[in-house]
């Protein structure tokens, strides 16, 4: 999208938003769109999912929306504001790139990043503030293990896969011991051995279940075709 695209969406929006504009777009608010930031949010991790360049250019395109919307219904900030407040925490973020210092590969990048994030964030009380409730359990267990690593570091790949075995096994000896506590400390080894690996717990189920959809899908044609 040229500079140009990115400009007339604040046109289009100026104008629905105006006198002669439209009487939904009119009546929303911050609190009244937050709900479809979060749906798009979803739809474009869906659509990664599926691999397919099309659904993940629209679905970027309604993320780019919220952004627009909220920067136009805003009275103390703009879409420019907010570009500007993104661009300095880029470059704030990155030393290795406009400044000065050096790092050698891509996880003292990560770490570098986490150290600037915890000093921006200092005055923080609580390790998990910042991490909402409102985000989906997988993907909650996974921020929460990144933010208490200093408190609990995580552990290597070895390690998180003996735990989850310890758990299956436990499971396999008596099935009755399936509990919901069970259950969750189980997902939770699961988790934990997919931050590990730096993996995407949340992206690999959402990519597996993409292709279980897929193949049901599949058996289902099948079955009703002849």
């Amino acid at each position: 999208m040229s500079d140009h695209e990115l400009a007339r969406t604040n046109v289009i929006l100026a104008e629905l938003l105006g006198d002669q504009g439209c009487p939904w777009t009119k009546a929303q608010t911050h609190e009244s769109l937050a709900q479809y930031a979060v749906e798009e949010a979803y739809e474009l991790a869906e659509a990664i999912a599926s691999g397919n360049s099309d659904d993940i250019r629209e679905e970027l395109g309604d993320l780019w929306l919220q952004v627009a919307y909220h920067s136009a219904i805003a009275e103390d900030f703009d879409s420019n504001d907010v570009a500007h407040t993104l661009n300095e925490k880029l470059i704030r973020r990155h030393p290795h790139v406009f400044g000065q210092t050096t790092v050698q590969d891509a996880a003292e990048v990560a770490d570098a990043w986490d150290q600037i994030k915890a000093e921006e964030k200092s005055s923080r009380t609580d390790p998990f503030e910042g991490v909402s409730p409102k985000l989906p359990p997988l993907l909650m267990a996974a921020k929460t293990r990144w933010r208490g690593r200093d408190q609990k570091p995580i552990p290597p790949v070895s390690v998180a896969v003996a735990e989850l075995v310890d758990v299956v096994n436990k499971l396999a000896q008596d099935p009755e011991m399936l509990t919901p506590e069970c259950l969750g400390q189980a997902l939770g080894a699961l988790v934990t051995l997919g931050v590990s690996a730096d993996i995407d717990p949340d992206m690999a189920l959402r990519k597996h279940t993409a292709t279980y959809q897929q193949e049901v899908r599949e058996r289902y044609k099948a079955q009703h075709s002849s």
